[in-house]
C-alpha cells in the first residue's frame, strides 16, 4: 500500500478532536508527534509556520523539536524557507 500524508485543517469546535482520536486508534495511521499514545496533539504546522515566514521562527522550531526530536533542522535557514524545506524532510523521513 503507498504510504500517504493526511494533514487536517481545521476551525475551533469543529471535531478535529474526534477525527484525531479515530486516526490515532488506527493501526495504519500515524500522528504527527514521537508518542503515538498523545491524548491529544495539534502541531500548529502551517499556523506556526507562517509565524516563521513572517520573522518569528522560534515557536514554529520548539514545535517541530518537541513533536519529531529526530528531524534535523537545518542550523541556519532563512525563516520564510523553514517551513517548505521543514515539509520535505518529514515527507522523506515519515511517508516515502
Amino acid at each position: 500500500m503507498k504510504k500517504k500524508l493526511i494533514i487536517l485543517l481545521s476551525a475551533k469546535r469543529c471535531g478535529s478532536t474526534a477525527i484525531f482520536n479515530m486516526f490515532q486508534k488506527s493501526k495504519s495511521i500515524k500522528i504527527f508527534n514521537i508518542n503515538q499514545k498523545i491524548e491529544n496533539w495539534e502541531i500548529q504546522f502551517w499556523n506556526l509556520g507562517f509565524q516563521a515566514i513572517n520573522g518569528n521562527p522560534m515557536p514554529f522550531i520548539k514545535r517541530m523539536k518537541k513533536s519529531l526530536p529526530f528531524l534535523q533542522l537545518p542550523k541556519k535557514i532563512h525563516p520564510k524557507k523553514l517551513p517548505g524545506k521543514t515539509y520535505k524532510k518529514i515527507k522523506q523521513k515519515l511517508i516515502i
